[in-house]
């Protein structure tokens, strides 16, 4: 019985402590939401955020950069928690071109590059995914981190050798 007696007192201060709180949160809601949309506009002009399956087939065609795609959708907590990386390492980042797509909106995309989690950032140049690049989860912890991780998946893709198959082949004189 004593038990229920230290609780009651504890349930009714966060109650009306979370009435108060509340209530003078909304002022800052305000705030807050002139801060979003200041986010956005900056965020738009160093992300592409793919609308339709044809502009991103269009992008990774025309773009001789290392492309970086984030795949997430809105109600996606994690992918909420690395999107304010994405956006600093985007900003930073300026040699690469960084894409958002909506698995939501645009699940063929996630289905082509067979997408079982997300957030998943994809590293794609020349139209082609970087083999063993593919970062799934809330692994980044900051742009920074992100942004070198970029620089060494974009630095690794640079060096590869081509496969004989496609390398100019020398011809023997007899």
């Amino acid at each position: 019985m004593t038990k229920y007696l230290l609780i009651l007192p504890v349930a009714v201060m966060v109650t009306l402590g979370g009435c108060w709180w509340n209530t003078s949160k909304s002022n800052s809601a305000q705030t807050t939401t002139t801060e979003q949309s200041a986010q956005d506009a900056a965020e738009a002009k160093v992300i592409s955020q793919m609308t339709s399956e044809q502009q991103f087939t269009e992008l990774l065609k025309e773009s001789s950069k290392l492309v970086i795609v984030k795949i997430d959708a809105p109600w996606c907590s994690a992918c909420k928690d690395i999107h304010p990386h994405f956006v600093d390492a985007a900003t930073k980042g300026t040699d690469y071109i960084f894409a958002r797509v909506n698995v939501d909106i645009l699940p063929k995309i996630a289905q082509q590059f067979d997408i079982v989690g997300i957030p998943a950032l994809l590293f794609i140049k020349n139209g082609k995914e970087i083999t063993d690049s593919r970062i799934v989860g809330a692994e980044i912890r900051s742009g920074d981190e992100l942004l070198a991780k970029i620089k060494a998946i974009n630095t690794a893709a640079e060096s590869v050798v081509l496969p004989e198959s496609t390398a100019p082949v020398e011809q023997k004189t007899p």
